[in-house]
């Protein structure tokens, strides 16, 4: 996938606190060419708050905030919202998490797969670790 296709793809980026490795993750992202970077910053201390709003001086960055912790779920859903009514030309969404634990590389493969196949959901990281003690009649996420 060329920076040119990068520019139809968002990366979304839950936060409970500024973790030392999100503005370095950030500037990589923005700098690979990915066309929105979307940070929900999930009732941030004050604190890092400062900090965390000149995030929004990197190139294509939104950031979104909630007053108070409301969970990273509830964080992954605004964003996701944001995603589908603020930037609808864009043909694809990938999350990952502040802690920086998802290497830039490892998303542009996320992205490069999902532009592969745009018509199927690709669950990328994190879904052993999800799976990991659930039955097959229990619910994933339960």
């Amino acid at each position: 996938m060329t920076a040119a296709d990068l520019t139809q793809m968002a990366v979304l980026i839950p936060a409970r606190r500024l973790e030392p490795g999100l503005a370095p993750m950030i500037h990589e992202l923005s700098e690979a060419g990915f066309g929105a970077i979307i940070v929900v910053d999930d009732g941030m201390s004050a604190t890092d708050y400062p900090a965390f709003a000149a995030l929004q001086q990197i190139p294509r960055v939104h950031l979104l905030r909630h007053a108070v912790n409301l969970g990273k779920g509830r964080a992954l859903k605004t964003g996701i919202n944001f995603f589908l009514d603020k930037l609808t030309g864009f043909s694809g969404l990938i999350t990952a998490d502040a802690d920086g634990q998802h290497a830039v590389s490892d998303i542009v493969r996320v992205a490069e797969a999902l532009g592969t196949h745009p018509s199927s959901t690709n669950s990328g990281f994190g879904l052993p670790r999800l799976l990991r003690g659930c039955s097959a009649s229990q619910p994933i996420g339960q």
